[in-house]
């Protein structure tokens, strides 16, 4: 199952509400496959009018989470994270599960 953390879901709940989406419900954030590379998949995030008809659609904290059917079984793992350190702060996505990574 895909999990957020409290910090994700307050900065994608202002993020949302900065640009006036807060009760649409086709707006929400998309996860998707970014790449693939000799660690494995590497993930993506995207807010916007995002939903299709072949998603999953989840409630995160609140916030409406579309993943494609197609990849959403190898998202069950995946931590969405909110991060500041120092002078940098971003979402990252860990996959505590991966024997891949390091």
């Amino acid at each position: 199952m895909v999990a957020i953390t409290k910090p994700a879901i307050n900065e994608l709940k202002t993020i949302i509400e900065a640009e006036n989406m807060v009760n649409r419900a086709d707006y929400g954030l998309r996860i998707y496959v970014a790449g693939i590379n000799d660690r494995g998949v590497t993930y993506g995030l995207e807010l916007g009018d995002l939903q299709r008809d072949r998603d999953v659609v989840l409630d995160l904290g609140g916030i409406n989470t579309f993943i494609d059917q197609k990849i959403e079984p190898s998202l069950r793992s995946i931590v969405i994270d909110f991060v500041e350190n120092g002078g940098s702060r971003g979402f990252v996505i860990n996959q505590p599960t991966c024997c891949n990574c390091s």
